[in-house]
């Protein structure tokens, strides 16, 4: 690994968590839903990328705070859902709606 910048380091970590948490989710008899299939595809593929373009050391630049932002905010509602990208679109309504 070439940088040693933190926020670049961490901004690695945090993607590959992603990555890892999509690739290893379980429908356990679920409907397939061929929307979030590709979502997830494309997420795993631009989060996979980013980890291994920092570890290769071809990563553009140092990251931008708030692209560690938005990214440490997705790993968590990745992780929150447990990989199902659907219930990342789900919308709880209130007992008083």
């Amino acid at each position: 690994m070439v940088t040693h910048d933190p926020e670049t380091l961490i901004n690695a970590v945090v993607c590959a968590v992603i990555a890892i948490r999509l690739l290893t989710f379980r429908r356990d008899g679920g409907a397939h839903v061929q929307w979030a299939a590709w979502l997830a595809y494309c997420l795993i593929l631009a989060t996979g990328s980013v980890t291994i373009r920092i570890a290769m050391g071809t990563y553009e630049g140092t990251t931008d705070p708030a692209e560690l932002f938005i990214n440490a905010v997705l790993c968590v509602m990745v992780l929150r859902a447990k990989g199902n990208v659907v219930q990342l679109f789900k919308v709880r309504r209130g007992s008083d709606a």
